[in-house]
């Protein structure tokens, strides 16, 4: 695997089996529980680059989040957006023997929760397709999340950056272990 992770002050979660995104949605979704992101994220991250495997071999992957925990509802659409922003970007950032990076950040910040999913590859077109189903999919799973989205290409008009930006009340895990909502 070529994928790096870098542990966020706070992330105390147990790293999930690179199968067990869906297994970890699955339960916790069954359980009512709450779902941490960051295990969940790297799950994520490890079956897209099983399922790219070709792509994966020269784009590097790197997971970065904070500690934080969403009811199983919103998570399951955060991942499903998630998903589809680096499916894109291994599917359509690389072409050809193309070389690069798929980052992925989670974290908080003072008025909310922000993800961003960015590549280093050949950017997408400005008109954003606007009946494109990948983006229409990310825009629904936005409004699902009463969240903002925006979708830019990167400086020089290389690369592409997607921005969830969540402005709501979240679940986080202390690092005494204890619960408590912001």
């Amino acid at each position: 695997m070529t994928m790096a992770l870098a542990n966020r002050k706070g992330a105390h979660e147990q790293p999930v089996a690179p199968e067990g995104a869906h297994e970890l949605l699955c339960r916790q979704a069954e359980t009512r529980h709450d779902i941490p992101l960051r295990p969940l994220l790297i799950a994520l991250g490890h079956s897209l680059e099983a399922t790219f495997a070709e792509t994966a071999q020269r784009v590097r992957l790197h997971v970065s989040a904070d500690a934080v925990t969403f009811s199983s509802d919103d998570t399951i659409a955060l991942a499903l957006l998630a998903n589809e922003a680096i499916s894109n970007a291994y599917q359509h950032a690389f072409p050809g023997k193309r070389s690069g990076m798929i980052a992925v950040s989670f974290s908080r910040t003072v008025d909310g929760l922000v993800l961003e999913i960015r590549d280093n590859g050949v950017g997408m077109s400005r008109a954003h397709r606007p009946g494109s189903l990948g983006l229409n999919l990310m825009r629904r799973f936005a409004k699902r999340l009463s969240a903002a989205i925006s979708f830019a290409p990167l400086a020089g008009d290389t690369g592409t950056f997607v921005r969830l930006w969540l402005p709501r009340t979240i679940t986080f895990p202390p690092a005494d272990g204890s619960r408590f909502a912001a």
